[in-house]
């Protein structure tokens, strides 16, 4: 059986873990819906921060269902890098269709700068 927990431990729950990776980001990548900045720590493990805001999202529905398609892709990522991740929703994410499939792109493309460089 799966294991389909997101404990704290993953999380970045502080806006002072929010402004390390914001003030000094190893690695970003973006596309017309999101933006995923990240940042090295010494953990052994990934975390995630989620901005998704409801100027970009009106209903709460619809934050909800990419925060969802966010942790899941999330779940998928590799553990190889210890990375902290904070992805951000743009205006245009409402066109979208297959977010989980953009968000893991997006992921795999980011790995590929951290395993580079």
């Amino acid at each position: 059986m799966s294991d389909y927990t997101f404990p704290s431990n993953y999380k970045l729950l502080h806006s002072h873990e929010f402004d390390a990776v914001f003030d000094s980001r190893d690695f970003s990548v973006s596309s017309r819906s999101f933006l995923i900045l990240a940042k090295r720590n010494a953990r052994g493990f990934n975390r995630l921060g989620m901005i998704i805001s409801k100027k970009n999202l009106a209903r709460a529905v619809d934050r909800n269902k990419v925060k969802r398609r966010v942790r899941e892709a999330f779940r998928h990522l590799s553990r190889s890098a210890s990375l902290d991740l904070v992805v951000l929703a743009r205006p245009g994410i409402r066109h979208e269709d297959d977010l989980a499939g953009m968000v893991s792109g997006l992921f795999s493309e980011l790995l590929s700068k951290a395993e580079v460089a």
